[in-house]
């Protein structure tokens, strides 16, 4: 028998078990943009708390006169905490949303009503100082006349630095918003259980098939070789009613030529009738449905016409 080659088919080959687990990993990562990636959350967070300690340490190095390191310090730390805040509002809000953890929404709120008292504390630093921004910290006089003018000028309203003060205010607002986006989208606890467990759905059915081949070739030896001798006891039998009626065909066809050969009329015609008979019989009875061949048939003696 001819046996197809498919070794170079593709398509005709094993699917295997990881590719399923491989196209599902492939189908999660299409739920996530690219920004969305913890690498780049972890990088976008520390980005803006260095620029946010940059706006802050103006003030700060003012504030901070006993030294110039406890300023930097403190800078990069509010800055950090107020970048830090909105993914841990992003985590508590999933988990009370879905109710995943108990009082995650009470932490939610405790953490929320942390971050704008902290921010609220930064703009009203920055206002304090509004006056170190705009035309008035840029002119240095020397002389008591300038001086008394320049406290003068301070006392009046500043617009210039009013607008400074508003966009230093705002910008640390927006990084943390944008880190509380980029937290809430890319860090979803139940997504990641549902993913987590479809992935591992797989891993069982494939570690499923793999016991039930091992069983299949670690039988109990009884009661495979009752199998095998059950079989072999069907096929024996069914051998012995093929061989049993392919000898009473012959037999029958023996008497036929004999009966030729002694030239008797009357023994010849007995003997083709009771070969018609033993035909019939063999396509009505002969059929089993294991062999599908023609079963013994019990030949009787010709008596002399």
């Amino acid at each position: 028998m001819n046996k197809t080659n498919t070794a170079g088919v593709a398509a005709m080959q094993d699917e295997g078990y990881s590719l399923p687990i491989e196209n599902e990993k492939k189908l999660q990562k299409t739920e996530f943009a690219w920004w969305s990636a913890p690498t780049i959350i972890i990088f976008l967070t520390v980005s803006m708390s260095a620029l946010d300690a940059l706006v802050l340490y103006d003030i700060m190095d003012q504030v901070m006169t006993q030294s110039e390191i406890m300023g930097k310090i403190v800078s990069f730390g509010i800055a950090l905490i107020l970048n830090m805040m909105p993914l841990l509002i992003a985590k508590f809000t999933h988990q009370a949303m879905y109710r995943l953890k108990r009082g995650a929404a009470v932490w939610a709120v405790a953490v929320t009503a942390a971050f704008f008292v902290l921010f609220a504390s930064t703009v009203w630093l920055r206002f304090a100082y509004q006056e170190q921004y705009g035309e008035s910290a840029s002119n240095h006089l020397t002389n008591e006349l300038q001086v008394e003018e320049i406290v003068d000028t301070s006392t009046e309203s500043n617009p210039k630095g009013l607008a400074v003060v508003l966009l230093l205010s705002i910008e640390p607002l927006v990084t943390s918003l944008v880190n509380f986006g980029l937290a809430y989208i890319g860090n979803d606890e139940l997504r990641e259980r549902i993913n987590h467990l479809r992935i591992r759905r797989l891993e069982l059915s494939e570690c499923e098939s793999d016991l039930k081949a091992y069983l299949a070739t670690t039988e109990p030896a009884e009661l495979r070789r009752g199998q095998l001798l059950a079989l072999d006891m069907e096929r024996k039998k069914a051998a012995e009613d093929e061989i049993h009626a392919r000898c009473d065909i012959l037999k029958a066809r023996a008497r036929t030529y004999l009966a030729e050969y002694l030239k008797d009329p009357e023994g010849a015609s007995y003997v083709t009738a009771s070969l018609d008979e033993k035909i019939e019989k063999v396509s009505q009875e002969s059929q089993t449905p294991e062999s599908g061949q023609m079963t013994k048939l019990t030949a009787r003696p010709i008596t002399a016409a």
